[in-house]
C-alpha cells in the first residue's frame, strides 16, 4: 500500500514494524525576492540544478551574496544557515545529507565509530565549519525556535533554508508574502554525478501486547486512507500509493519533480540501538568545533564516546 522506499526505515529483518505517517526528504527552499535582488532568477536557477546540482562551493558563494550587512558590518540578512540548537535528529537529518555525499559513516563495517575518518573531517570542514569561517552563519547568528525550526527563514532573515516538504504549511499561515515567494530547489552536491539525500519516516505502529491489533491496524488505515488531503491541510506526506498523482498533492505541493528526484537519492540514517546517545554525542562534537574550528578533534572526541556508550 505504500511507495518504496517509504517501509525501509520501519523493516528489519525482512519485518514491517510500522507505517509512515511521513514520508520526508530535504529541499532546499530559495526565497524569490532576495534573488532577484541579486539579478538572479529563482525558478531558473532549481530547473538548472535539476539538470545538474550545484556543488557546495558554489552554493557557499551564492549564498554570501544574498547576504546583507548593516552600516557596522553586522549580518542583518543571512543567505544560508543550518538549524542550531535542536535536537540531535534534527542535526542527523542535515548533516546525513553532506556525510553520504562524502562517505563519511558514522560506523564501520565492525560497528565501531568512523565519525572522526578523514571524509566526516572534510564533510563537516568543508560545509558546516564553511559557515563560522566565511563569516556568514553559524549557531550565533540564528534564531532559535523549538516549534517551528525555519524562524529566520520565515522572518526573511535568511534567503534560503533546507527543510522538507512539511516546512511551507507554517508560511502558508504566519508569512504569506514568504509563501508566495518560495522557490523548491535540489540541495548541493560534492559529485553532482553521484547525488545523495536524506529520507526518512515518522513511523505508525501497533504494539504487539495489543488486545486489539486488527482493530489498530483498520484504524491507523483509515487515518492514512487519503493523503492527498493529508498534506493540503497538514503538509504530510504518508508515503500512501498513489499520493504523487493525487489531485490535492499536485495542487499544493510546489516542486514535485525536486522532491521525486530527491526520494531516489536517498538513504536513511544509521541504525543503533543506541542511536540517541550517538546522535547526542555527534551533535555536541558540531556545536563544539563551530565555535573553536577544531574539527578533527572534536570528531576524535565524539568518536571516542561513541565507542564507550557502545561498548556498555
Amino acid at each position: 500500500a505504500f511507495e518504496k522506499p517509504a517501509l525501509e526505515g520501519m523493516t528489519f529483518d525482512g519485518k514491517v514494524y510500522g507505517v509512515p505517517a511521513e514520508f520526508n526528504t530535504f529541499v532546499l527552499f530559495l526565497n524569490k525576492k532576495h534573488f532577484q535582488e541579486i539579478g538572479l532568477d529563482a525558478e531558473a536557477l532549481a530547473r538548472q540544478w535539476l539538470e545538474r546540482p550545484i556543488t557546495w562551493d558554489e552554493f557557499f558563494v551564492l549564498a554570501k551574496k544574498l547576504e546583507k550587512r548593516d552600516d557596522k558590518n553586522n549580518i542583518t540578512r543571512m543567505g544560508f544557515n543550518w538549524v542550531w540548537r535542536l535536537d540531535p535528529f534534527w542535526y542527523a537529518q542535515q548533516w546525513w545529507n553532506v556525510t553520504e555525499q562524502y562517505g563519511c559513516k558514522v560506523l564501520d563495517e565492525s560497528g565501531r565509530a568512523a565519525i572522526n575518518s578523514p571524509e566526516c573531517v572534510a564533510a563537516f570542514t568543508e560545509t558546516w565549519y564553511r559557515l563560522v569561517k566565511d563569516d556568514m552563519g553559524g549557531p550565533d547568528l540564528a534564531t532559535p525556535n523549538p516549534v517551528y525550526a525555519f524562524q529566520d527563514f520565515m522572518d526573511e532573515r535568511q534567503s534560503i533554508c533546507m527543510g522538507g516538504p512539511w516546512a511551507p504549511a507554517a508560511w502558508r499561515e504566519n508569512a504569506p508574502e514568504v509563501y508566495e515567494n518560495f522557490v523548491v530547489a535540489p540541495i548541493p552536491q560534492k559529485d553532482p554525478d553521484n547525488p545523495r539525500t536524506f529520507i526518512h519516516t515518522y513511523a505508525l505502529a501497533v504494539s504487539s501486547a495489543s488486545k486489539v491489533q486488527a482493530e489498530s491496524w483498520k484504524f491507523l488505515n483509515f487515518l492514512l486512507s487519503k493523503p492527498g488531503e493529508m498534506y493540503r491541510i497538514a503538509g504530510y506526506i504518508n508515503g500512501r500509493k498513489g499520493i504523487f498523482e493525487s489531485p490535492e498533492l499536485k495542487e499544493a505541493l510546489r516542486g514535485l519533480e525536486v522532491y521525486m528526484r530527491s526520494y531516489t537519492t536517498g538513504t536513511f540514517v544509521w541504525r543503533s540501538v543506541t542511536w540517541a546517545q550517538e546522535g547526542d554525542i555527534i551533535k555536541r562534537a558540531i556545536e563544539e568545533f563551530m565555535q573553536d574550528g577544531k574539527v578533527k578533534e572534536a570528531l576524535d572526541r565524539a568518536a571516542e564516546e561513541i565507542n564507550r556508550v557502545r561498548s556498555q
